[in-house]
């Protein structure tokens, strides 16, 4: 559950929808892991950039995510 959420309220981010509610949860959610964090800034670089690169570091970022 707490994958989905994250994955979601990053979703509401990218798409700038996100409220100020939402954005104090992902600090909360994402708070004290650096690798997160990183996942998080390589998610929204690539939301930018369209790259053949995308699949393969959002699905490693993934990983993380399942991890916590």
């Amino acid at each position: 559950m707490k994958q989905e959420r994250i994955w979601f309220l990053i979703a509401r981010k990218l798409s700038d929808e996100i409220t100020e509610a939402e954005k104090e949860e992902l600090e909360v959610l994402l708070k004290d892991n650096l690798q997160l964090i990183n996942c998080c800034e390589v998610i929204a670089y690539l939301w930018k950039h369209d790259n053949e690169e995308a699949d393969a570091k959002c699905s490693a970022c993934n990983e993380i995510i399942k991890a916590h």
